[in-house]
């Protein structure tokens, strides 16, 4: 499971600017496939808002991407003595590794969830000469200290099979391998529907109805972007005076257990079909990447385990399905609209509100472009509703 909140500001600085004048933007030379694919399949084309979905990804690309994806097999094999080191926010689940092992015998994964502790550890490794973790993962937002720093290894992800569609000229290295963002869950048996303008939860009947953890106070950052700093200060003074928003550090329960209507929250956990989600205006939607480190010492094993988790659709069925896997990240909304439709429970619940609230327009899409003023916005939002 990935981190689906915001790493504090204040880490986020303080940690972009340590290597400044080291050699710790010294990226090493681009990796490349054994064999180049000498031209792309056209992708057939859908845009979920900002995204493009490629309909022919498994019948076009996945091939191509199969066979770099057995040449990176044999090499991770014949590396480390098969073993990938991953270092994440959450170390990974022992049943996922399992899974991995299975899909490629020989390998294994050694990892450590590190939480907000992730980037610092992989640039004292990098200092120090410590073995480091193989495998880099994040969001724009908390990709950004290692990303800036160079510690993602350089890889156009085109030269394995990824539709261009789906990468960012500026940053190709980043792989997009799954999706969150904020919504409205609501339990259905207490209430039918929910407002898309949280200014409506401020009538009478929502009066301390509408929770938020603590965890996710900078969900309303998005307002900001959308409407201005003003509006979201506006709502949330509105929000708090009037005894509608209620802090809790954990509100899930007390949502999903019918004590409460409803909750602002990120992915959904929890099986009950009774839980429903539902899109609010400037929700904050973000894609989560993967790739390589450029510390790694086995980084075809960790860009193997890279393409396996994003698009293996075997492993992503699995993982939809499977109760030992419910707190898998959600696949990248390009994938195509079949497989996506396959998908099951709270996986593709999630799915389906954070694509409802991009192609309606009531998303705000974290792009490079905006990441650093979502990162103030979202800490100046969480700063307003802590205040007393």
């Amino acid at each position: 499971m990935r981190v689906p909140f915001l790493v504090p500001l204040v880490a986020i600085l303080v940690l972009s600017a340590c290597g400044e004048g080291s050699n710790a933007n010294q990226s090493a030379a681009p990796t490349t496939p054994a064999t180049t694919i000498a031209k792309l399949p056209a992708c057939q084309a859908k845009k979920i808002g900002p995204i493009t979905r490629c309909e022919n990804f498994y019948t076009e690309y996945w091939p191509l991407i199969r066979e770099r994806m057995d040449a990176l097999y044999q090499e991770a094999k014949a590396t480390e003595g098969g073993e990938v080191v991953i270092w994440d926010f959450n170390e990974v689940d022992e049943n996922v590794s399992g899974e991995f092992a299975k899909k490629y015998p020989g390998l294994k994964v050694r990892t450590r969830g590190l939480s907000f502790n992730l980037a610092p550890t992989i640039i004292t490794a990098a200092a120090t000469g410590q073995r480091n973790s193989d495998y880099v993962s994040g969001t724009l937002v908390t990709a950004k200290p290692l990303h800036e720093q160079g510690f993602w290894r350089k890889i156009n992800w085109s030269d394995y099979g990824v539709p261009k569609e789906w990468l960012n000229p500026q940053a190709p290295e980043m792989l997009p391998d799954s999706v969150n963002g904020n919504s409205i869950h609501y339990n259905s048996k207490n209430v039918t529907e929910v407002p898309v303008d949280l200014k409506k939860f401020t009538d009478p009947a929502w009066r301390g109805n509408l929770l938020i953890g603590g965890f996710s106070l900078g969900a309303l950052g998005g307002i900001g972007l959308k409407h201005g700093q003003e509006t979201m200060a506006g709502l949330t003074a509105e929000l708090k005076s009037t005894g509608t928003l209620l802090i809790t550090e954990n509100p899930g329960p007390l949502v999903y257990g019918g004590d409460k209507k409803a909750m602002i929250g990120a992915q959904l956990y929890n099986p009950n079909p009774a839980i429903k989600m539902a899109p609010f205006d400037g929700m904050m939607v973000w894609l989560q990447f993967a790739g390589a480190n450029r510390e790694a010492k086995n980084p075809a094993a960790a860009m193997l385990y890279a393409l396996w988790n994003a698009y293996d659709p075997d492993w992503l069925a699995t993982r939809s399905s499977d109760p030992r896997f419910t707190g898998s990240a959600v696949p990248f909304p390009g994938l195509p609209t079949e497989s996506l439709n396959k998908l099951t429970g709270p996986t593709k619940t999630t799915l389906d509100v954070l694509v409802r609230g991009l192609e309606s327009g009531q998303a705000v899409f974290e792009t490079t472009e905006n990441r650093d003023r979502l990162i103030d916005l979202r800490q100046q939002a969480e700063d307003d509703l802590r205040k007393k």
